[in-house]
C-alpha cells in the first residue's frame, strides 16, 4: 500500500512539474498600459509595450521562442510589460499612433514618467533580445547617476547624457549638455555619436544648415571611422537637399568609394551622384 501510494505521488510531481516551469519561464504581463503607468507611480519601473498585430508572424515568433527565455523571463521581472494589439481600434491603437509605431514587431520602452525611453524594432533572438533589455535596465539605472555628475560639470557625464537624450530627439535637453560636453571632451566618441543622431533629427525636419554643423564636428573630431563615413553621408545628402551639388559631390563619392561602408549606404550614394552629374 505504501509503495503504491509513493508512486501515485511520484505521478502527481511529474504530472505538475511541466505546469510549474512553464509558469516559471512566462513573462508576466500587465493587462493594460494604463495600469502599468499606474503602477509606476507608485513602483518606479520601466515599462516595455510590445506592439504587435494578428497577422505578423514575426510577432507570433516573439511570444513562442524569445519571450519563453529564461533569461528574457528573468530580466522582464525587473519591468512592467505590456501587449498591445496595434489594430484593436482602441487602446492599442490609439498608443500605436501617439508613439508614432508602425513596423512589427515593435517593442518601446517608457520611463516611469510616461515619456519615451528606448526602442527595439523587428523580431529578435533570445540572445539578441536579452542583451537589448539588459542594456535598457544598465540605462535606465545609469541616468539618474549622470544627471547628478552633469550638476558637477563632468563633461564625460554630459556627452554620455546627450548621446541618450540626441537618440530621443529631444533636442532642447541636448543642447546644454553638448555645450559642456564640448568644452570639457570635444573628441569624446558618446559626444560625436549624440552630434550625428541630433544632425539626423534636423535634417529630418529639413534644418539643413543646423544638420550641416553637427555633421562637420563628427568629421573634424571623430577617430570612429563608421561614425565619419555616417556623417559625410549625410552631409551629402544636406548640400543636394540644398541644391549645391558641388559641396555634395565629394562627400558622396568617398562614400560610394568606401569599401568599408555599409552596402547599401553606398548603393544610395552611387545613385544620388549618378543624380548630381546629370543635373545641368
Amino acid at each position: 500500500m505504501r509503495h503504491r501510494t509513493r508512486i501515485i505521488l511520484a505521478l502527481i510531481v511529474l504530472l505538475l512539474a511541466p505546469t510549474t516551469q512553464a509558469r516559471a519561464e512566462s513573462i508576466q504581463w500587465v493587462t493594460s498600459l494604463n495600469k502599468a503607468l499606474s503602477k509606476a507611480k507608485s513602483q518606479p519601473k520601466l515599462i516595455m509595450i510590445d506592439f504587435y498585430t494578428d497577422w505578423c508572424t514575426w510577432c507570433k515568433k516573439l511570444d513562442t521562442v524569445t519571450y519563453v527565455d529564461g533569461r528574457v523571463v528573468k530580466l522582464a521581472s525587473q519591468i512592467y510589460s505590456v501587449k498591445l494589439n496595434a489594430e484593436d481600434g482602441a487602446e492599442g491603437t490609439k498608443w500605436a499612433k501617439k508613439l508614432d509605431v508602425h513596423g512589427y514587431p515593435a517593442i518601446i520602452f517608457l520611463a516611469p514618467s510616461g515619456e519615451l525611453f528606448g526602442s527595439i524594432r523587428g523580431y529578435q533572438s533570445p540572445d539578441t533580445f536579452t542583451v537589448s533589455l539588459q542594456k535598457m535596465l544598465d540605462l535606465h539605472q545609469e541616468i539618474p547617476k549622470l544627471k547628478m555628475r552633469v550638476k558637477q560639470k563632468d563633461g564625460v557625464a554630459a556627452a554620455r547624457l546627450a548621446m541618450f537624450y540626441a537618440s530621443q530627439s529631444k533636442t532642447t535637453e541636448v543642447l546644454p549638455l553638448l555645450q559642456l560636453a564640448d568644452a570639457r571632451v570635444p573628441k569624446d566618441e558618446n559626444l560625436l555619436v549624440a552630434y550625428n543622431t541630433l544632425g539626423a533629427t534636423y535634417g529630418m525636419s529639413k534644418e539643413y544648415k543646423r544638420a550641416i554643423v553637427c555633421f562637420d564636428k563628427v568629421l573634424q573630431r571623430s577617430n570612429n571611422a563608421m561614425h565619419k563615413t555616417l556623417a559625410r553621408f549625410r552631409l551629402g545628402l544636406c548640400y543636394y537637399s540644398l541644391k549645391q551639388p558641388k559641396l555634395a559631390q565629394p562627400h558622396l563619392q568617398a562614400v560610394a568609394g568606401d569599401v568599408d561602408a555599409p552596402p547599401k549606404m553606398r548603393e544610395q550614394a552611387q545613385r544620388i551622384l549618378q543624380q548630381v552629374n546629370m543635373a545641368p
